[in-house]
């Protein structure tokens, strides 16, 4: 029975003749952070994001210190109601244990939100705040810092990659990196530290309050002219028309955009997401295993040197039965990839991905919202007495 202004509220829990399970909830009619971050693809004002993420960290706050963890903070559970950020879908919620253990390591969260040590079991606080780590670079870029082309790719990422942090400066650059670190030890140990570095806080009701910090600019792919010539955050358009431009796949920060239509241009070398060479992609996948398993092996410096001094001497050794075996596998490919090249599917642009991922994942959460409303509709909570 939290009660949170930042919190969805959850009246009472009902079962139909069939044993089914009907949550209660406060409905909400406002627009999803999921929405709100899709009509920002470059990133939102910085009143906006001061909104968004301060209220957000308020309501986490306020379910850490009363012993719970969320474990599935997303832009698709957080919600607008009328100026009040609200977070909802409490169905993995759990109380933290002293083990900070689940009783299962069953798969928690979305693969772009989810915390490292989520494959391990580990239910933490921690894992919210890298949730809110990821959801702050969303707000401030338009993007998650990590993305691929499959579940196995983005958590690969997720064990083993640096955020790009090139696109946001000053305490945003710091809060970020600190949230999204690996080892949970080294984050911050709760939201409110969070936002210490960014001029805001909470106070002692658990109440979102700026302090009117000075933040510098959250995007760093426009000039500082170019930044000094844009409207102030109320005259922005709601929705922005001009693509990102960044240097995220190694390109000029001020190279021209080329049409939608470009795949090369905005999926980078790698080409789609959706359409990349299948045998190269399963071996990008298994690459990227075996890297995450090497990372992860309890060895010394010196003994994993050793070992891929043996490798190397192996490989040596046995070159004259390896290297038939791969020009045939060179040769039965590159015709099979003519092949693929002639017949494949024209990707669609990087707009399009975001636009169609944004309203699958949004009209989920809308889903999940009416099938609340209506149980709350059947079912109205009993009044209690004081």
């Amino acid at each position: 029975n939290l009660k949170h202004p930042n919190l969805i509220g959850l009246y009472d829990i009902k079962f139909d003749s069939a044993e089914q399970g009907w949550i209660v909830m406060e409905y909400v009619a406002g627009q999803s952070l999921r929405d709100a971050i899709d009509a920002h693809p470059r990133g939102m004002p910085r009143a906006e994001l001061e909104r968004w993420f301060g209220q957000l960290a308020a309501g986490v706050a306020y379910l850490h210190d009363h012993g719970i963890v969320h474990r599935d903070l997303k832009p698709a559970n957080i919600f607008d109601d009328s100026g009040i950020v609200k977070i909802g879908d409490y169905g993995l919620s759990k109380f933290i244990s002293c083990s900070r253990r689940g009783g299962q390591t069953e798969s928690v969260g979305t693969f772009h939100y989810m915390a490292p040590e989520i494959g391990k079991g580990e239910y933490g606080k921690e894992i919210d705040i890298y949730a809110l780590g990821v959801i702050l670079y969303e707000l401030a870029t338009g993007r998650v810092p990590f993305d691929g082309e499959s579940s196995q790719e983005i958590i690969m990422k997720h064990l083993t990659a640096v955020p790009d942090l090139s696109l946001v400066v000053g305490p945003l650059r710091e809060v970020i990196g600190r949230a999204l670190t690996k080892n949970p030890a080294a984050r911050y140990h709760d939201a409110r530290a969070m936002l210490e570095p960014l001029g805001l806080g909470i106070d002692e009701r658990y109440l979102f309050v700026s302090r009117a910090a000075s933040i510098p600019p959250v995007v760093t792919h426009a000039s500082s002219a170019e930044y000094a010539s844009q409207p102030a955050p109320d005259q922005i358009p709601e929705r922005a028309t001009e693509p990102p431009r960044s240097n995220r796949w190694g390109r000029s920060r001020h190279a021209a955009h080329k049409p939608e239509g470009d795949a090369q241009e905005h999926f980078g070398p790698a080409a789609s997401v959706y359409y990349q060479e299948p045998v190269a992609r399963k071996i990008r996948e298994g690459w990227l295993g075996l890297s995450a398993w090497w990372s992860q092996l309890p060895w010394s410096p010196g003994q994993k040197t050793a070992a891929l001094v043996v490798l190397i001497i192996l490989l040596t050794i046995n070159a004259s039965a390896l290297l038939p075996l791969l020009i045939v596998a060179l040769m039965l490919y590159v015709p099979y990839y003519a092949v693929w090249w002639t017949l494949r599917t024209p990707a669609p642009s990087a707009r399009q991905r975001a636009h169609r991922a944004a309203r699958t994942e949004s009209r989920y959460a809308r889903q999940q919202t009416h099938v609340h409303a209506a149980a709350d509709h059947h079912w109205r909570p009993e009044a209690k007495q004081p």
